[in-house]
């Protein structure tokens, strides 16, 4: 099975984790890659402080955004498939 990380963007430009800054990009990858020998890291210019947004936080998590919401978070999804194109099937996004 093959796993990558989708950074929040909430989280990405809104907070910290742990006491060394980037924390919040760093420590979940640190976790998942100790416990998954799989991990394929999104192109570097759509994660971490460039993260895209996947379209349902912020307060548009409502079916009348649904457009909006989609437009939004279509550079996401092409990111995700450009890692399951490359890296094949069983793909799993945390």
């Amino acid at each position: 099975m093959v796993v990558t990380f989708h950074d929040s963007c909430n989280v990405a430009r809104a907070s910290r984790m742990g006491d060394t800054p980037g924390g919040q990009f760093t420590i979940p990858r640190e976790i998942i890659k100790a416990t998954c020998n799989n991990y394929v890291e999104m192109s570097a210019e759509t994660t971490g402080d460039a993260t895209f947004c996947c379209g349902a936080g912020g307060g548009t998590l409502t079916d009348e955004l649904m457009e909006v919401r989609v437009k939004g978070a279509m550079p996401r999804v092409q990111a995700l498939k450009r890692v399951m194109d490359k890296d094949g099937d069983g793909m799993n996004e945390v």
